[in-house]
């Protein structure tokens, strides 16, 4: 049996010295550094830069779900 190779796939981004596991041949970097929009909400058509953003406008937004209440920190009398 032979040692795994590493997949060709994961390369190193240029310009980025480590290897980020899931991106295919650094398309995912080159995505974010571009300023490529490619998820668009098929309600309004308003565009994002990741596939989460887009799933939570749509959550908060067009579903009107209310966002979970932030944790403030209690400040203490000195």
């Amino acid at each position: 049996m032979q040692p795994l190779q590493p997949s060709p796939s994961l390369s190193k981004l240029q310009g980025v010295g480590n290897v980020q596991p899931g991106f295919l041949a650094g398309e995912s970097g080159t995505q974010i550094h571009s300023g490529e929009r490619a998820y668009q909400c098929h309600i309004c058509s308003k565009t994002f830069t990741q596939s989460g953003s887009l799933q939570t406008h749509i959550k908060y937004v067009h579903m009107k779900m209310q966002p979970p209440p932030r944790k403030r920190n209690k400040k203490t009398a000195a």
